[in-house]
């Protein structure tokens, strides 16, 4: 069992039944509604032919098509990732944010956030704008990551929250990332101000290692924000943890001192050393609750993987808890999928009118799964 910062006595979750899948042909990790659809982002072929595609379901994840094409990269210098939709409420209008990484040469790489529109419900897509970047590095300065956008529409503002190396490490805080956010309003051409950007989530003690990623946004009241975010423990060997933390403002400020532990995995005595949880994901389930997906490798044997291990070589299964508390406390967690496994999944969530929830999975091996708890 995780340790959690709290544990509720609740009744369990649900069970979870496959919807579709595994097969090669469905949306990963970000899923919304957009008119009588439902949709997903995923990246798809290699360097030298990559897209950003959308999938698309008439009948609730059973099953899916290819429903429109973002982008295509014709060079092997372009790389993409990390690919989020956000579909605007009574609209077909449907923003896509992703991930570039621009290969300059052999030592040098940059990367940036883009931005993409759909008005047709995802069918057809025109370049918006660049949210940050590029950020240069190089194999002296390597630390100019930013990547894993979140889309998140507050009153009439559009936020995207993302991974931020270069911001930390322009403030002297050299091997550290932190999610940050820059917002513009939703019926506004204007580019986003680099000025403006706001620090989501980092260690309060700026003495701790703070490398925080893979966020979401869950909105529980008016102006009242949690941000749900990969981590590491502050003591070595830095096990990734999930946390959370809260903005009482719509995310114009957050609260360092809030910052509280979703999910850690069990402790390791032969490795003196915690499992890991990692790449959550988290919605709002009916009025209240709110619901956290993410991988751990606490079920297999030890010693833990390191964080560092690379996402091919991971050992994960797909966990689930829940808060009724405002994110005060958790569940005891429950799986989702099974294992073994020596993957690294990326689990995500949606809540479907009648449906329950549905969590896409993607297996990082050209396949994808959906599952339903009612």
């Amino acid at each position: 069992m995780g340790n959690c910062f709290d544990v509720e006595s609740t009744t369990p979750i649900g069970i979870w039944n496959v919807l579709f899948g595994p097969a090669d042909g469905a949306a990963v990790r970000c899923l919304t509604q957009s008119g009588n659809m439902m949709i997903g982002p995923r990246v798809a072929g290699r360097a030298g032919h990559m897209r950003v595609e959308v999938w698309a379901s008439e009948d609730q994840g059973a099953s899916w098509r290819v429903g429109g094409i973002v982008a295509t990269s014709w060079s092997e210098s372009v790389l993409y990732g990390e690919p989020v939709l956000l579909g605007l409420p009574d609209s077909l209008t449907v923003f896509c944010a992703f991930r570039e990484e621009h290969i300059i040469d052999n030592d040098t790489n940059a990367f940036q956030l883009t931005l993409y529109r759909s008005d047709n419900g995802g069918s057809t897509w025109r370049f918006d704008s660049t949210i940050t970047g590029p950020f240069q590095g190089s194999a002296v300065e390597p630390e100019n990551f930013v990547g894993a956008p979140f889309l998140h529409l507050e009153g009439n503002m559009l936020q995207c929250y993302f991974d931020n190396e270069p911001e930390p490490n322009r403030q002297g805080f050299r091997h550290h990332q932190w999610i940050t956010m820059l917002s513009r309003n939703i019926s506004s051409s204007d580019e986003w101000d680099p000025g403006n950007l706001v620090i989501a989530s980092r260690e309060y003690s700026s003495t701790s290692l703070s490398r925080d990623g893979m966020s979401s946004i869950v909105s529980l009241e008016q102006g009242k924000l949690f941000c749900i975010t990969e981590g590491v423990s502050t003591e070595p060997p830095h096990s990734n943890v999930v946390r959370c933390v809260r903005s009482l403002d719509g995310g114009q400020s957050w609260d360092m001192e809030t910052r509280r532990i979703v999910y850690q995995g069990r402790w390791d005595p032969k490795s003196s050393s915690h499992f890991n949880a990692y790449c959550p994901w988290g919605i709002r389930v009916a009025s209240s609750e709110v619901w956290v997906a993410f991988l751990t490798d606490e079920d297999f044997r030890s010693p833990p993987d390191l964080s560092s291990t690379g996402v091919g070589e991971r050992r994960s299964i797909v966990k689930v808890v829940k808060s009724t508390t405002h994110c005060a406390s958790w569940s005891e967690a429950e799986i989702i999928l099974g294992g073994p496994h020596t993957q690294y999944y990326a689990p995500g969530l949606l809540q479907c009118e009648n449906l329950g929830v549905l969590c896409a999975v993607d297996l990082l091996d050209s396949t994808q799964q959906v599952l339903q708890c009612r």
